[in-house]
């Protein structure tokens, strides 16, 4: 039995994995078989330098903020360097394109190897560095949505719900921190919830909320993830102006958090996935943008060869 479902489990992540490819190359085939789509994509090509040299930054930027969240949602467990951090995380989301959780695996495989972090441990912390990501995510896409523009008033509501939520997070942290107390509430789950508190990823519990019990690094998580969400809204708005495609602020909200969002959490592999189904709830938003989300592909995915490149070199 444990063979079969080795064997399913594999064959659905080949199966997600094609399927993300047919809908890249139905992308593509629509791009190419426009002839409106091709003079856009034309206009990048002649775009100045300094326009592309931007483009590239900003991904870079994207990549290198991304990593800082992960080490400072790290810091109350274990201090690693910057050059650490930036390499692996490069490392780490360049393999993000493809099946079989490489990206995952790898990241656990460096992080046991270079610092010596536990299974557990590390299972915890990136379950924190996620919890961070939809507290960031959350407020912003929410104001995006029920205010459908960027103004005084969705700043207010993304910055105060970030603020709220990381708050009530910490606070909770904080109060089940205590063994104690973390014992106490597990007795009171139903049995098979009671049991899941004894794997591994819960035994090391108390590293997983010591990542989101400080509020000092809940505080520079979120503001290194407000720096990551910035650089890729400007990546999307100057795409689509190369492109002369029109995108008001708000899409490129959408557009941002909708790409990050599937490229993190796409079980299958982000390529493909990433790129049909942002260009799809892209369509749903109101801006046929098929040329732009391609687009912040290629550049993205240039500058991760590169940065992925670069930090698997430094090896563990």
């Amino acid at each position: 039995p444990g063979v079969s479902r080795s064997r399913t489990r594999m064959a659905l992540q080949v199966f997600g994995f094609v399927l993300g490819l047919a809908a890249l190359a139905y992308c593509i085939y629509l791009v190419v078989s426009n002839p409106t789509y091709l003079q856009q994509l034309a206009r990048l090509g002649a775009a100045p330098a300094w326009l592309l040299a931007a483009l590239f930054a900003l991904s870079a930027a994207a990549t290198a903020t991304s990593a800082m969240v992960f080490r400072a949602t790290l810091k109350p467990v274990r201090i690693i360097t910057i050059a650490d951090g930036l390499a692996i995380n490069a490392f780490c989301t360049l393999l993000g394109n493809v099946t079989f959780k490489l990206s995952l695996i790898a990241r656990i495989v460096l992080h046991k190897t270079r610092h010596h972090l536990a299974l557990g441990t590390i299972l915890s912390w990136l379950a924190g560095t996620a919890l961070v990501i939809v507290i960031s995510l959350a407020p912003a896409l929410a104001a995006t949505l029920w205010i459908r523009e960027v103004n005084a008033g969705w700043w207010v509501m993304t910055v105060a719900g970030t603020i709220a939520l990381g708050v009530v997070c910490v606070l909770l942290a904080r109060r089940f921190a205590p063994a104690e107390r973390w014992s106490s509430f597990t007795h009171s789950l139903p049995a098979p919830l009671e049991r899941l508190a004894h794997i591994p990823f819960a035994i090391k519990r108390q590293h997983g909320l010591r990542t989101v019990a400080s509020p000092w690094a809940m505080a520079e998580a979120l503001c290194w993830r407000g720096m990551d969400l910035a650089a890729q809204v400007i990546r999307f708005w100057l795409v689509a102006q190369a492109l002369g495609v029109e995108m008001t602020w708000a899409q490129c909200m959408i557009a941002a958090t909708s790409y990050f969002f599937i490229q993190s959490a796409s079980p299958t592999g982000a390529l493909g996935a990433r790129e049909g189904l942002t260009a799809a709830i892209l369509t749903a938003a109101g801006a046929h943008a098929i040329t732009v989300v391609l687009a912040v592909s290629v550049i993205e995915s240039i500058t991760n060869i590169f940065l992925g490149v670069a930090g698997g070199k430094r090896g563990p």
